[in-house]
């Protein structure tokens, strides 16, 4: 999914995974945006045979409902 979306493999090379991560929402799911209701995790790392990642905080289950997000690095330059 991460390799159609960048249109290569070239990001498995990178760690963590440059601007991607994943997200969890835990507030509606169709309500009004709240930053507060959600929660991001980088993404450390692609499994060689490319059948998952590695996060770097290790709290979500299996079935989550996640969402890729791009982060904005500008931000974190102030």
């Amino acid at each position: 999914m991460i390799d159609n979306q960048y249109g290569s493999k070239d990001k498995r090379r990178q760690v963590p995974v440059e601007r991607l991560t994943i997200g969890v929402n835990y507030g509606e799911k169709f309500g009004d945006f709240k930053e507060e209701n959600f929660v991001n995790r980088l993404i450390t790392d692609v499994l060689p045979n490319g059948e998952g990642i590695v996060l770097f905080e290790p709290d979500l289950k299996e079935g989550s409902k996640i969402m890729f997000m791009l982060r904005n690095n500008k931000m974190l330059k102030k």
